[in-house]
């Protein structure tokens, strides 16, 4: 399975590990990087702010992911807009954060907005791994509940009121 992982979080938070052929990581804080053989590594993103579809204009039909992660902060570091050009699985994975600018609600009426597929709270770096790693080794909607401390919300636009 092929991954991309949009993330407001330098490398030395989540390191580069590969949990899935052909994964991407892309955000702020990362270099566009490339093998010798111009597959791509990572990617650099604006902060805050930015169109997907332009990020995905970079990357190749045989490098294309099938699945979209999402890490937030709450702190805005990592806004991707306009998720509707990707048509693939997208999950937004929110790490709690007593400092964040945003609100809760300001974050379910973004994954609303952006119609991302699943919306997950995770409390900490270990859980955060844990889920990343456990749904892409997982190519379903199912997936092994990485830790207690995970809390997740299944989100369907048409159930919220926002």
């Amino acid at each position: 399975m092929r991954a991309l992982l949009l993330t407001g979080f330098p490398a030395l938070f989540i390191a580069p590990t590969r949990l899935a052929d052909g994964q991407i990581v892309a955000g702020p804080d990362w270099p566009d990087a490339q093998t010798s053989e111009g597959m791509w590594l990572s990617l650099r993103t604006p902060e805050g702010e930015y169109d997907l579809a332009g990020l995905l204009a970079k990357i190749p039909k045989d490098q294309m992911p099938h699945r979209i992660l999402c890490v937030s902060s709450a702190d805005g570091r990592n806004k991707p807009r306009n998720l509707s050009a990707f048509r693939g699985q997208k999950t937004l994975l929110v790490m709690k954060n007593a400092q964040a600018r945003a609100p809760l609600a300001e974050i379910i009426q973004y994954s609303v907005k952006e119609s991302f597929g699943r919306v997950m709270l995770v409390s900490g770096k270990r859980e955060l791994e844990n889920c990343i790693s456990d749904l892409l080794k997982n190519q379903t909607d199912e997936f092994a509940q990485p830790a207690a401390e995970l809390i997740s919300l299944h989100l369907r636009p048409k159930a919220l009121a926002v």
